[in-house]
């Protein structure tokens, strides 16, 4: 794999986040629907160390932002920020990630807070779902949606 040096990746990184900063053109919250799906794998390729110490905070402040429903960005962006937030806190520690969120904004915490209790119960209705069926069809499970009975 290719290796990029913290003196190259930090510039990109951090002119990723303020770009991802600004809402005035049309496809902002594309971007940042982009950014948050993307953020993980790169956090894992970067690895739990490097990533908390150097670039976490380039963002947490943009994604404790964005998890806030009523930010007036699109349930889009707002889902995969959740996302998001759920996958950077499994990687780094809830508790670690939570008080970053904390230290970023005054709500932020509640969201993250809200953000996994959401993940929670939908985890909970697929299983109930999958279990409910189960007997019943051979499972198909779709990365699209709910398991389904064929």
């Amino acid at each position: 794999g290719v290796v990029v040096s913290d003196g190259t990746l930090l510039p990109l990184m951090t002119e990723l986040a303020d770009v991802c900063r600004l809402s005035h053109y049309p496809q902002s919250d594309d971007l940042r629907t982009t950014l948050w799906r993307q953020l993980p794998p790169i956090a894992g390729a970067l690895g739990k160390r490097r990533f908390k110490a150097l670039y976490l905070d380039l963002f947490v402040d943009l994604l404790a932002r964005n998890l806030d429903e009523r930010s007036g960005m699109s349930q889009l962006s707002v889902h995969a920020a959740g996302q998001c937030a759920e996958d950077l806190a499994s990687l780094i520690g809830p508790g670690v990630f939570r008080g970053r969120l904390e230290a970023a904004g005054t709500d932020a915490g509640f969201a993250f807070d809200r953000v996994m209790e959401e993940r929670r119960r939908e985890r909970a209705a697929v299983g109930a779902a999958g279990r409910f069926r189960e007997g019943v069809g051979e499972m198909f499970r779709s990365p699209f949606g709910p398991p389904m009975t064929v």
